[in-house]
């Protein structure tokens, strides 16, 4: 027979990037835990953020996880920031703007972000999109640039002109 192990369970996590700390459940991990890959990403966002000369009132972090994105952006200067999900991320993302005294800076929507575009009438003068992949093989190509089609088009009807839209993928 094959040995046996016995089984750990995967601990809480505690991440610090870009001078930003997060608070990672066990419960809700997904594939490592954090999305540690895009780190450089989002601190050429803060940059591009703090070098922007436009307004940052309002920010808008759609598939938001635990919400890394969005407190990069106010990290930035972004003053608030509402960050949805279809995963009932509420209580990390909670926990990570109080973890990093921005208590009062965001709140966390659950809900579809497609259906959510929809129902929208406010401009944001920040908006973050990092969906999850809309394929992962090259069997599906055309499926998933149509759907990042159709996503950015709806973005931009609710980015204010002459704002910042940045867009992450993993596909």
């Amino acid at each position: 027979g094959l040995p046996q192990y016995e089984i750990e369970a995967i601990p809480d996590l505690e991440v610090i990037e870009n001078g930003i700390r997060y608070f990672v459940s066990s419960e809700k991990m997904q594939k490592i835990g954090y999305y540690y890959d895009h780190r450089t990403n989002r601190k050429k966002l803060v940059s591009w953020l703090n070098e922007f000369t436009g307004p940052k009132k309002s920010g808008l972090d759609l598939f938001s996880y635990m919400g890394s994105w969005g407190l990069n952006a106010l990290n930035g200067g972004v003053e608030r920031m509402t960050f949805v999900d279809q995963g009932d991320f509420s209580e990390a993302i909670e926990k990570n703007l109080e973890l990093n005294n921005l208590k009062e800076n965001g709140h966390f929507v659950r809900a579809n972000v497609f259906d959510w575009i929809k129902t929208q009438k406010e401009k944001y003068d920040v908006v973050i999109s990092d969906p999850p992949a809309f394929s992962k093989s090259l069997k599906n190509k055309s499926k998933a640039l149509g759907g990042y089609q159709k996503l950015h088009r709806s973005l931009s009807q609710i980015v204010r002109p002459g704002s910042i839209l940045a867009i992450g993928s993993c596909t």
